[in-house]
């Protein structure tokens, strides 16, 4: 059985939020720089413009998957701040302190997070 979590515990999951999100938006301002100009400087040739097309697809993909991580990881901290970090949001169980370090914006037990991928066709 997982304990709840303490102050302590609270104060190194906001830390470790706080650090995810700082990589997360860093990525993004420099994703954001990605291809930009690419085809500026192009020479007409197709190959080139397709490659560069597909970069800034790929950046675009990186980009709104790290947004997202971003929502998630802000969702965390309130969760934080008004008391029900830690507990899942479909069982009311507590979240294990070993996922909340592999994923700290988790809101689901991992037997929460299976049912659901199960309910949604992901397995």
């Amino acid at each position: 059985m997982t304990r709840k979590l303490n102050k302590k515990d609270l104060d190194f999951f906001r830390s470790l939020l706080l650090e995810k999100r700082a990589i997360a938006t860093g990525d993004l301002s420099s994703l954001n720089s990605f291809g930009n100009g690419d085809l500026d400087g192009a020479a007409g040739d197709e190959a080139d413009l397709g490659s560069s097309a597909s970069q800034q697809a790929f950046a675009l993909s990186l980009m709104e998957n790290e947004a997202q991580v971003v929502r998630e990881i802000d969702e965390a901290l309130e969760r934080i701040d008004n008391g029900t970090y830690g507990i899942c949001q479909k069982s009311g169980k507590q979240i294990a302190k070993a996922r909340l370090q592999a994923i700290p914006w988790a809101k689901l037990t991992i037997e929460a997070q299976r049912d659901e991928e199960e309910s949604n066709g992901w397995s």
